[in-house]
């Protein structure tokens, strides 16, 4: 269990902020182990202006103990354009089609992209909500956002893409004479066996190996290990291995990345990944359930498209 914080009204008072007055009410966080007087909390009745890539998405609830803000994880990950879960084990996984950052309850142990990473400060409950520190917040998304708090107001600016922007499949047409990392032979035995899974539902978060259920990059990691290919869990890091390739170079058991559309989302971070079959076609683990999709006739599907690596 996280920590829990128990709300008792002790008191009201007024603070002020950069837009005025805002009435505040303490809170006591009561341990069920020790019932001792802990720490004090005041919580905002008017919130946290959450300022992303220039654009205001309003304000968010927003808590302060000691000299630290804490922000409450759903809202504040939700208005990014993320999924939010807290799985069976009691983790906080956070991502868009499949897990990209991973808070364990009760430590500062966080992963993202699968690599272990060291939080300034364990999350908190407090009344129903789980809350997270602006050092927290800033050292759990460093690679992907600047973090700051100026002027009374949260901002978040996103960093670059890992893919360049000027491929499209506007004039797709495969390079019959492009050699391929995963040998051609690998590649049928990779899409054989993926075309077994069609229909399989979609769950974000999946368990690795779990094969009665998979997310975008659970499938592919499966599907490569069983040809002796080791991939990341995740689609941000897989989409870290390998080499680019054009569209007009693509071949069979190339991986497809994709961003997942949204507000206040970087529309050039990775959020999904498939599998090239060729003709234009991909197969991947897509709400709802596994399919395949024809990318060269999809609109959507390259209005997201973000670029290709060759693994092996």
């Amino acid at each position: 269990m996280f920590k829990k914080v128990l709300l008792g009204v002790l008191g009201t008072s007024l603070l002020l902020s950069g837009c005025g007055q805002v009435q505040q009410q303490e809170v006591k966080i009561n341990e069920t182990t020790n019932q001792e007087r802990s720490p004090t909390f005041s919580i905002s009745g008017q919130g946290l202006p959450l300022i992303v890539n220039g654009q205001n998405n309003g304000n968010i609830g927003a808590v302060r103990q000691a000299d630290q803000t804490y922000v409450p994880l759903e809202p504040f990950f939700n208005a990014l354009g993320y999924t939010i879960i807290q799985s069976e084990n009691g983790d906080i996984q956070i991502g868009y089609t499949d897990p990209i950052y991973t808070i364990q309850g009760d430590s500062t142990y966080a992963t993202v992209d699968e690599q272990p990473i060291t939080l300034p400060h364990a999350v908190t409950i407090v009344g129903n909500q789980t809350f997270a520190s602006i050092p927290t917040l800033q050292t759990l998304l460093e690679a992907d956002y600047d973090v700051r708090m100026e002027a009374g107001s949260l901002f978040l600016t996103p960093h670059a893409s890992l893919f360049p922007e000027d491929d499209s499949w506007d004039n797709f047409k495969e390079d019959e004479e492009a050699v391929p990392t995963v040998t051609r032979a690998e590649a049928n035995r990779i899409i054989s066996r993926a075309k077994k899974y069609l229909g399989v539902k979609y769950v974000f978060g999946a368990r690795t190996g779990r094969t009665n259920a998979f997310d975008c990059s659970s499938y592919v990691q499966y599907l490569y290990a069983k040809e002796g290919i080791r991939l990341p869990r995740v689609s941000r890091a897989q989409a870290a291995k390998g080499t680019y390739v054009r569209v007009a170079n693509l071949k069979p058991g190339d991986l497809l990345y994709f961003s997942v559309p949204g507000r206040f989302r970087n529309d050039r971070t990775v959020g999904h990944v498939g599998i090239y079959m060729g003709n234009g076609r991909m197969i991947h683990a897509s709400p709802p359930r596994v399919q395949i999709t024809n990318v060269a006739k999809s609109s959507y599907w390259k209005s997201v498209y973000l670029g290709a690596k060759r693994v092996g």
